[in-house]
């Protein structure tokens, strides 16, 4: 035989490693949304006033919750 290295065994992938999924409902997904400045803060002090983030008062809203 010829001289050969013998096969590196460390690193790479294994089977079972790394983190784990989670529920794909619950990843978050990142939405944009244009407009003027005053229409921007009026939607930001009604977020306030009904003590929600800005993004889950928008969501609730569009959802009609």
């Amino acid at each position: 035989m010829e001289n050969q290295e013998p096969k590196n065994t460390h690193g790479g992938a294994r089977a079972g490693a790394g983190r784990k999924r989670q529920d794909t409902e619950a990843r978050s997904k990142t939405m944009a949304i244009s407009g003027t400045e005053t229409e921007i803060e009026t939607i930001r002090q009604l977020a306030k006033a009904s003590g929600k983030t800005t993004s889950r008062f928008l969501i609730e809203l569009a959802l009609n919750k």
